[in-house]
């Protein structure tokens, strides 16, 4: 299972959100009820995410609304069949870390009093009751919680990849465009392993894989390969952080020098690294597939 943004019309999310909408209505008469349209989740402030299995089908839904000085916890739900497998847990912890990579240091939610799981659920989360937020009224069956966050590089870490890590590695490779027709990123991983595997690096946020960095060093030179980070991460220093940790594990080898490759086309990526102190050196990689 792997964590992702997701389009609140997606298929599985529309169905998501007409199963949620009789149930809510079930239990609330309308002026209790406050819930955000597909339209008004597609609005540039709001980001769903989604928990996907292996053949992307959506387990489970969850979005934050960003308003002026905090974000907002909407659309939460995991159907019955998916429940207790802690899906809902990581996505939440999930919507935490998009408003830590935004700035927001307060989360609030509005939820109903007969829905005892999901307040169970975000108070093990360590959120707190409050009094009502932006536009809600003070109405005897909603219950208001709010989080304090904390910043964007506490969360942060960077360590080795697990096997348990393996599919969201996959999953973020694939989103990133790291991957190529002609390579099989679960072979790659298995040849990483197989070989320094101390050297291949991930970022995280929890249980979050955020970013991706396998080092080599053949004995004269380092390289990097599969730098990537999580499009909606991005500008938080995470890339940065995965080379320096890089650096200082090929330095502490007796590395003198790292190489990377990197296409002319992507100027973004050539930018990143002069920015990282990288140069253009007066060769010309060749290569032959075996």
């Amino acid at each position: 299972m792997y964590i992702a943004p997701i389009s609140p019309d997606h298929p599985g999310a529309a169905l998501f959100i007409a199963d949620l909408d009789d149930y809510q209505n079930s239990l609330y008469p309308a002026e209790s009820n406050h819930l955000d349209s597909i339209e008004a989740l597609k609005q540039p402030n709001v980001v769903m995410l989604g928990a996907l299995d292996k053949k992307d089908s959506l387990m489970g839904m969850g979005a934050v609304k960003f308003v002026e000085n905090y974000g907002e916890i909407k659309r939460m739900y995991v159907p019955e069949s998916h429940r207790k497998k802690g899906i809902a847990r990581r996505i939440l912890h999930a919507l935490e870390h998009l408003g830590a990579a935004r700035g927001i240091s307060t989360l609030c939610l509005e939820t109903g009093i007969y829905q005892e799981a999901a307040i169970q659920l975000y108070s093990h989360a360590g959120f707190n009751s409050c009094g009502p937020f932006g536009a809600y009224p003070n109405d005897p069956l909603s219950v208001f919680m709010k989080k304090n966050l904390p910043g964007f590089s506490h969360l942060l870490s960077i360590s080795p990849f697990r096997e348990a890590d393996r599919d969201q590695v996959v999953a973020l490779w694939q989103r990133c465009g790291l991957t190529v027709q002609w390579n099989d990123p679960n072979k790659d991983i298995d040849r990483k392993m197989a070989e320094a595997p101390d050297l291949f690096l991930l970022a995280r946020l929890r249980d979050q894989v955020i970013g991706t960095c396998m080092a080599g060093y053949d004995g004269h030179r380092g390289w990097f390969y599969y730098l990537g980070t999580a499009p909606e991460f991005r500008g938080n220093g995470v890339a940065a952080a995965l080379v320096r940790r890089g650096e200082s594990a090929l330095a502490q080898l007796g590395c003198p020098k790292i190489n990377l490759m990197v296409r002319k086309s992507n100027t973004e990526v050539l930018e990143f690294y002069k920015g990282q102190g990288y140069g253009d050196d007066p060769v010309l990689v060749l290569s032959k597939r075996l």
